[in-house]
């Protein structure tokens, strides 16, 4: 059975050699001998560049890099989907199980980066893969001298090395398909597909634009104020299900999908392009909209599911969701599932 990984990498931004902050993330599956990506990068300095992005493996003290693709980077937020299979990962030596990192370069020295092995990164141990080894351009030459002395044979080696290269090209496109054809078929069966989602997403968010173009207009026309967020909060709590998951506490939630942020004031509707959000959503499949009672008043709040740990902590806070809580008391909260959330302010 083929080797399966499916993993959250953070990327950290490196300037001059020195990881400076925490930048993004990226959500990496490993099948068959592909890889497939899905980057979400945090704002940056280098907008409307393109930054290279590449995988790799450590051999020898380097850093060697295989190119999968380039991304285009937004001040607001950059989002990238790619994928490499392992025959172009540079030549046989070279697996998918190897592989231990990624890069996104822009250009300038400086880079965005993650790796999940022990190593570190280090600008200086950086080199694309190049396939050809000394000893390889060793053997070619005493090959080629060998040959030189008998072109009869170097044209009979020459025509049957180009006859094999281009059936091994052939077997393997074809035992590509065929691998894309099974995985395809196994994720349509899926929850957790990755590529399916980001099609969802990118038709919600071109929903979402058309609706707020179709808002906009409507307001324009007849001068009608928008509704409060309470006032969509009691149609959403007359439309779906009334939850209480967290025990202990005066709290009143629906279950929401991406498709449900509609049903808030437009000014939210861009939460729905939000990586984190998404992330969370596309582990899960749902998010929690809903009004807490305390003492000092009601407040609304927007909740994505997922587990506590530090590196989560910073990423929730970068995207707008600072606070956790467990839907039962809890006094040790690394590792444990709950919910990160955002308060819901006019």
């Amino acid at each position: 059975m083929p080797q399966f990984k499916r993993f959250v990498a953070y990327l950290y931004y490196y300037e001059n050699d020195t990881k400076e902050y925490l930048a993004g993330f990226a959500k990496v599956e490993m099948r068959g001998g592909i890889c497939r990506l899905e980057i979400h990068l945090k704002g940056t300095e280098y907008a409307g560049q393109e930054g290279k992005v590449s995988l790799f493996i450590r051999r020898e003290g380097k850093i060697l890099t295989f190119p999968v693709g380039s991304m285009r980077l937004m001040s607001q937020s950059s989002d990238y989907t790619g994928r490499i299979s392992e025959g172009e990962l540079g030549d046989e030596t070279c697996h998918m199980q190897d592989v231990c990192g990624i890069l996104i370069q822009p250009g300038d020295g400086n880079f965005y980066g993650s790796q999940w092995d022990d190593g570190e990164i280090h600008k200086e141990e950086i080199e694309v893969f190049r396939a050809a080894s000394r000893d390889k351009v060793s053997q070619n030459s005493a090959n080629q001298n060998a040959t030189d002395q008998n072109p009869s044979s170097q044209s009979k080696e020459s025509q049957k090395s180009e006859s094999q290269n281009k059936m091994d090209r052939n077997k393997a496109s074809q035992e590509t398909k065929e691998e894309d054809k099974k995985m395809e078929a196994a994720e349509e069966q899926s929850l957790q597909t990755e590529e399916v989602p980001m099609r969802c997403i990118f038709s919600e968010q071109q929903s979402m634009e058309k609706c707020i173009r179709e808002r906009n207009t409507q307001e324009k026309g007849t001068g009608e104020k928008e509704a409060s967020i309470w006032e969509h909060w009691e149609n959403l709590k007359r439309k779906m299900t009334i939850l209480h998951p967290f025990e202990g506490e005066n709290i009143t939630c629906v279950h929401m999908e991406l498709r449900d942020l509609r049903e808030l004031p437009q000014k939210y509707w861009y939460l729905g392009n939000n990586s984190f959000l998404l992330h969370g959503f596309f582990n899960y499949r749902y998010l929690f909209f809903g009004e807490q009672v305390t003492p000092e008043g009601r407040e609304l709040f927007l909740a994505v599911p997922g587990v506590y740990q530090k590196p989560e902590k910073v990423m929730a806070a970068i995207f707008g969701f600072p606070q956790f809580r467990t839907e039962k008391p809890c006094q040790q909260l690394e590792g444990t599932f709950g919910y990160w959330y955002r308060r819901m302010d006019e």
